[in-house]
């Protein structure tokens, strides 16, 4: 077990250690919002579909777990090993089905950067659930002083009959670039050259480059996301604020927080907006677009009809437009 403990050690250090960066703070924050953890899953799960409904979602502490690991204590109960728990966000889902309603755990973790063991740490983390998870049942079969109808119920204190939650860890990357690291636990051995076969373990993976189509999100976590992907790229960012410009100047605080602090967007937030106009905080940094547009134009030769109907259409007032072509003809010259 000392080896699991250093792990979680580990992955701990990480992510911060116990202490919470701003940046986890703040995503973390928002994809607890139920309706925006509900869209996460529902895209990458259901393709988009309204499976997961906000008001069926329970918070589940993600501080701590009891791994059991088989001997019993003084109280009869089986021993357990506490073990602190580090995961972003936990929640238990009922989906609603013909034959019944379906318990399902969900649990996000947000990544700012890539991390080149997340196999591994999804892997223990989903495990040390489902470890938890026997440890309960046990424990209550226990106090109900329920043996089992056989030896093999009775010493493993888990019954033929028992069933798990099912739980699901999905990773969002709050990048723009693609993620370079493993996506699975094969991708992390060193097989030798014969087919060994083993069970392998994927990442289930929300990357904002590859989402080709952001209209399978039904709150403003698409938009974030897709800021996010062409966050890099001004030209493209220019083009997503005015396609969406009703979003971004309706952005949530929370929404708003996370731009900043992951986009690294230049806007002040007051202490009692619930709301956040983007556009104005963004209108700055696309006069550099517009400037680097007239440049481009020049470097090209286009003409100066051309280059000013443009520049226009993206959003510049004449009098600048008149000012910075003729500083850029200037140099140019």
């Amino acid at each position: 077990l000392s080896n699991v403990f250093l792990l979680l050690d580990i992955f701990t250090e990480h992510k911060g250690g116990r202490h919470l960066s701003k940046k986890d703070t703040i995503s973390k924050i928002y994809m607890s919002k139920n309706e925006i953890f509900a869209d996460a899953v529902n895209f990458y799960f259901f393709d988009g579909k309204q499976t997961v409904r906000p008001e069926h979602l329970r918070e589940l502490s993600s501080e701590e777990l009891a791994l059991p690991y088989g001997k019993e204590g003084q109280s009869g109960q089986p021993a357990t090993f506490p073990v602190q728990k580090y995961r972003d966000i936990l929640k238990e889902c009922a989906i609603k089905e013909n034959n019944g309603t379906i318990y399902v755990i969900y649990g996000i973790e947000v990544q700012s950067s890539v991390h080149y063991a997340m196999p591994v740490r999804n892997m223990l983390y989903d495990a040390l659930h489902y470890a938890a998870q026997v440890s309960e049942i046990v424990s209550e079969h226990r106090k109900n002083r329920d043996y089992g109808m056989d030896t093999g119920e009775f010493l493993s204190g888990f019954y033929r009959s028992d069933r798990l939650y099912p739980v699901h860890t999905m990773v969002i990357y709050f990048g723009a670039r693609t993620w370079d690291g493993p996506r699975s636990l094969k991708e992390m051995l060193r097989l030798p050259e014969k087919n060994v076969f083993f069970n392998d373990y994927r990442l289930n993976l929300l990357v904002p480059a590859e989402v080709e189509d952001f209209g399978k999100f039904h709150t403003q976590l698409g938009g974030v996301l897709e800021f996010l992907k062409v966050m890099e790229d001004k030209e493209e960012l220019a083009d997503l604020i005015r396609r969406k410009k009703d979003l971004f100047q309706e952005l949530s605080r929370e929404a708003a927080e996370v731009l900043r602090a992951f986009a690294k967007v230049d806007i002040k937030i007051s202490g009692s907006e619930e709301e956040v106009d983007m556009c104005r905080g963004i209108d700055e940094m696309m006069e550099d677009v517009r400037e680097e547009l007239i440049r481009n134009f020049i470097r090209e030769g286009t003409p100066y009809d051309i280059t000013r109907r443009c520049v226009l259409r993206e959003g510049m007032s004449e009098e600048q437009f008149q000012k910075i072509w003729a500083s850029e003809r200037k140099i140019a010259n």
